[in-house]
């Protein structure tokens, strides 16, 4: 039988609902059952979840989804030390006790979280809105516009990052250290990341001095010990204002690649003239 048949039945309608969590190469299952189920997908654990209708806005397919769940609950504390860094995508199914038929009732991507009390609210955008926004544009200017390690930036990820271990955690959990860290002039960390793998979240360096790193958000449930990953960063400058060569040029020798246009002229010839 059908999920269609079964949702038009006045008596033999038993449905349950999924939740199927995706990003990256993770996944987390839940459903509204009493208990875990089984499906070609893998097995759905019991979860308090609470959605509300698709909110239609001026276009039927810019429907958005609002879930409500625990304050704990393992997406919303992706969100807890800022952006994951990378989009969960969110998939909603209804299935019928004693059926295998999966109707797929919605998809989208999870755009933020807002906390109150104890519950969390997860804030989801659908697939054709989260699809359809605005994305940044190659432009003209001074500084580089490539997103470092790109294809087209042509950097080797892998060549610069490096494996370390926290030796300390600030009370706030924004400034981590590591004799790795002092392997480097004050300053040479900053514009990188710090990558926790176990937690697979990643934060901005914005300071370094000696064995110290400041973060820009902390690592949510990082200690002591723990293995992370440190990425160098870049200013994509062709030169700085002292006259000195940038990162593209001095760390990375990639000034062939570079994406700006650092011999704008002074001046504008539409706005001064040829003679101006």
């Amino acid at each position: 039988m059908t999920v269609a048949t079964r949702e038009a039945s006045r008596h033999d309608a038993a449905p349950l609902e999924f939740y199927k969590f995706v990003r990256g190469a993770r996944r987390w299952l839940y459903t509204s059952a009493e208990v875990p189920v089984t499906t070609v997908d893998g097995l759905y654990l019991p979860a308090s979840i609470e959605r509300s209708d698709p909110a239609l806005g001026k276009e039927e397919r810019h429907s958005t989804l609002t879930l409500d769940v625990v304050r704990d609950f393992p997406i919303a504390m992706l969100f807890r030390g800022g952006s994951p860094g990378s989009s969960i995508w969110l998939s909603v199914g209804c299935q019928h006790r004693g059926e295998t038929d999966t109707e797929w009732l919605w998809q989208g991507k999870v755009r933020g979280v807002a906390w109150t009390g104890s519950r969390a609210k997860l804030q989801c955008d659908p697939m054709d809105k989260a699809l359809g926004r605005a994305t940044l544009r190659y432009t003209f200017g001074c500084s580089c516009g490539l997103r470092l390690f790109s294809a087209r930036c042509g950097v080797s990820e892998a060549a610069w990052t490096f494996d370390t271990v926290l030796a300390s955690i600030s009370s706030d959990g924004l400034t981590i250290t590591s004799p790795f860290f002092a392997t480097q002039p004050d300053g040479w960390w900053i514009r990188g990341e710090a990558y926790h793998p176990a937690l697979d979240v990643r934060q901005d360096i914005v300071g370094h001095v000696g064995n110290a790193v400041t973060l820009r958000l902390p690592f949510p449930g990082a200690a002591v010990a723990d293995a992370i990953k440190v990425i160098r960063g870049c200013d994509h400058l062709w030169k700085r204002s002292d006259g000195s060569w940038g990162d593209c040029h001095s760390v990375y020798g990639n000034a062939v690649n570079f994406g700006g246009d650092p011999f704008i002229p002074a001046k504008n010839p539409f706005a001064s003239g040829l003679d101006g």
